[in-house]
């Protein structure tokens, strides 16, 4: 699944600023390295299953198999060639789910309202 920043990313901007860490960083700071590692977590823990039913659905979508990718870039092509409708409504079910589960990894208390 396409959600930025992807772990790896994160992992490596905490790092970076933990490696530059002098005592002197404000509170504000501490809460966005926090922040950072609890989206870690979350990746981790949802990020699999999410991928999964992502991929799922985009095979359901597009007809085939690939990798999750590949399959992104199918159905973008797709899309832009017109042979899936913006308003399909199997598009739009995957493009809510698929942000839905984008917002459970990155922003959970966002997503409360959203699911119904």
């Amino acid at each position: 699944m396409m959600c930025d920043p992807t772990m790896s990313e994160l992992l490596q901007a905490v790092s970076e600023w933990l490696g530059d860490f002098d005592n002197s960083a404000g509170s504000y700071e501490r809460r966005i390295a926090r922040n950072a590692l609890e989206i870690v977590r979350r990746e981790h823990a949802l990020g699999g299953e999410a991928q999964a039913r992502a991929g799922e659905r985009l095979r359901m979508l597009l007809g085939r198999e690939g990798a999750a990718a590949e399959l992104e870039t199918a159905l973008a092509t797709a899309i832009r060639e017109g042979r899936i409708a913006y308003h399909d409504p199997r598009l739009r079910d995957h493009l809510r789910r698929w942000a839905l589960d984008c917002l459970a990894i990155d922003q959970p208390h966002y997503i409360h309202g959203l699911k119904s």
